[in-house]
């Protein structure tokens, strides 16, 4: 919540002001609709307190079949199985709560709160309904007696439901909590002021609150907002195509504006606490790997085969070598033991940090353009893509891990030009993470002493809002496109653990199995066709919104991976301006592998666990 003097609202305001809510109309489903706060009155004038509940109900149905070449994969069975096709995948019951009261409109406090509860999560993990079978070699070569043609390999035959990442197949507490609740977050809770110093205005914040600096609208993870205020990956993956800024999850800080002039603006923030990102945990419908991120309990590792009567030696799924030739009678499967490691509290940085920016206005260009300079320092919220591994032995531990001490250097445009309002923004990252990859026989993508491969990064990134004229097909609407690149520029700590072509990390050394490449383009693009008015106090519209890895694959953490497209096809109603109606529906692609001898994909580029997780959701929110 941004604050002014009553006496000083200038035409810089006036046009950010006309910006975000041109903004808003584009992504926010094609409405801008009024908010219906209650005014309290306390019989002072000077006093005002607004009290303001949003309440918001989501419910998703799958479409697309499990997919055996994914659903068998061990590492997301759990996040394929939770729900088959035609299943509800969420029920969800959102209420926002927001408090305001001011002083003459000039200092004041607010407060937020969401709770949520949603009924189609229960606690009960559900896994593949088979056997995992894990092929080590060759029958012939080994000597599996029985084995010979059907099946080609000796292998390892357990439950799937024996290799779970939660213990006893049941979500912990705090997968439990953020996927079914019930639930309440504190979100705002800040106090405000606003002062006069001469012909400036100085406003002030403090306590819990948000920052979104820069001019990106969809990429997040390569703005000059990164890292700034941690993401609601939940809320992000349940609604495809929100814009970047609606994520971001407040956090205690500090923060100054102090508008020097018309055309100058100074800012400031310093961090009191940090918090990590909030992500799809894993075994739930849009979690990625099974044992990611602050949810499961443990990380399946590979089979052993115990001693036998006839044999001395075991298999290790990690090591080959251990493989004895004395076996017989493996046409079932050898009897397998399933080794985890035991996953412990994140690497969590301290959270010192802080940044500054510059706002100015050049008359002397137009009378609409603004620029931004800004300085940041701080920890990132989004963990390494691969967790560290502790005590590689038999059994063992695995954490996630946090780059710290990350600076950044920026620059934003914006502008309009007749009825397009236009921006851009260029960063450079210095010692960010990078992605990190397992190196061949190596066991973790981080070093003993928790540090991942870093390196100096360049991003860049153009946006347009459009407004759409009087057609064949709607009398109005909003068309939005955003493209944004990066560039790696040096690779200044573990270039072993990197993710990338040409590097350890990433063995196969091809950008289709996800390494990173030097430069990556990814765009999105959105069109909002509107009809006002199409039944008697009925607003429609019909929100398109898609997304693709254009080329490369991004070496950031978050970063967009070449032949991956993400859509989203809704029609909304508005009704009197008060209840808002959204049938949506949404898929991902990614690019796959080929099949392996275990029966599902080696690997691919991007999210390809998606790639049958299609779902229709109807929303529901209204105001009061």
């Amino acid at each position: 919540m941004r604050t002014y003097s009553s006496k000083r609202v200038g035409v810089s305001l006036k046009r950010v002001v006309s910006r975000s809510m041109l903004i808003a109309a584009a992504v926010g489903g094609g409405w801008a609709a009024p908010a219906f706060a209650f005014r309290i009155d306390l019989g002072d004038p000077d006093l005002d307190v607004r009290l303001d509940n949003t309440i918001r109900y989501t419910a998703g149905v799958r479409t697309g079949s499990i997919d055996s070449r994914i659903a068998d994969d061990p590492n997301f069975d759990e996040g394929e199985y939770k729900f088959k096709g035609g299943d509800l995948v969420t029920s969800r019951l959102d209420l926002v709560t927001d408090l305001d009261i001011s002083y003459q409109r000039v200092f004041g406090v607010r407060f937020g709160a969401a709770s949520w509860y949603d009924p189609a999560y229960s606690r009960t993990v559900k896994t593949n309904p088979g056997n995992y079978s894990s092929h080590f070699g060759s029958a012939a070569a080994l000597g599996c007696a029985g084995a010979a043609t059907d099946p080609p390999y000796c292998y390892t035959s357990v439950p799937y439901s024996e290799l779970g990442s939660y213990e006893d197949n049941r979500y912990s507490s705090y997968t439990s909590h953020f996927s079914r609740g019930p639930g309440v977050d504190l979100l705002d809770a800040f106090a405000f002021g606003s002062f006069d110093i001469g012909d400036s205005t100085l406003s002030l914040r403090a306590g819990q609150h948000t920052l979104y600096w820069g001019e990106g609208l969809y990429f997040a993870y390569q703005g000059i907002a990164y890292s700034q205020s941690p993401i609601d990956g939940l809320k992000a993956s349940t609604n495809p195509g929100i814009q970047a800024k609606e994520t971001f999850l407040p956090i205690p800080q500090i923060s100054a504006e102090l508008n020097l002039t018309d055309q100058v603006q100074i800012g400031a923030y310093y961090d009191l606490a940090w918090k990590p990102n909030r992500l799809p945990e894993g075994g739930t419908f849009l979690g990625s790997a099974d044992f990611l991120f602050n949810g499961p309990d443990r990380l399946f590792t590979g089979t052993v085969v115990p001693p036998t009567v006839a044999c001395a030696g075991y298999y290790s799924a990690t090591n080959s070598a251990l493989i004895p030739t004395c076996f017989a009678g493996a046409a079932a499967g050898f009897p397998a033991t399933p080794v985890f490691f035991t996953r412990i509290g994140a690497d969590e940085p301290d959270g010192q940090n802080f940044g500054v920016k510059l706002r100015y206005r050049p008359t002397w260009l137009n009378d609409s353009a603004t620029l931004g300079l800004y300085y940041r320092k701080f920890d990132e919220t989004q963990p390494y893509s691969a967790p560290q591994i502790l005590n590689p032995t038999t059994a063992g531990t695995y954490n996630l891990v946090y780059a710290e001490g990350t600076q950044l250097w920026g620059l934003s445009y914006t502008d309009t030009v007749g009825v397009v309002s236009v921006a851009g923004e260029a960063s450079y990252r210095k010692r960010t993470a990078l992605s990190n990859g397992v190196p061949a026989g190596g066991t973790s993508g981080i070093t003993a002493d928790g540090k991942g491969p870093r390196g100096d990064m360049l991003f860049a990134s153009v946006n347009a809002v459009y407004l759409l004229p009087n057609t064949f097909i709607s009398p109005t609407g909003t068309l939005t496109a955003e493209a944004a690149y990066a560039r790696v520029l040096k690779v200044t700590d573990h270039p072993e653990l990197y993710k990338a072509e040409g590097y350890d990390g990433c063995p196969t050394d091809d950008k289709w199995d996800g390494c990173a490449t030097r430069d990556s383009v990814a765009a999105v693009i959105s069109a909002t066709p509107q009809w006002p008015n199409a039944f008697p106090s009925l607003d429609l519209s019909a929100p398109i919104t898609v997304q693709h890895g254009i080329y490369g694959n991004g070496a950031g953490l978050g970063g967009s991976y070449q032949g991956t497209t993400s859509l989203a096809v809704g029609i909304q109603g508005l009704y009197r301006q008060v209840y808002d109606v959204k049938l949506q529906y949404n898929l991902s692609r990614a690019h796959t592998q080929g099949v392996g001898a275990d029966g599902y994909y080696t690997g691919g580029n991007g999210a390809y666990m998606y790639n049958d997780r299609d779902w229709i959701s109807l929303v529901f929110k209204t105001s009061f």
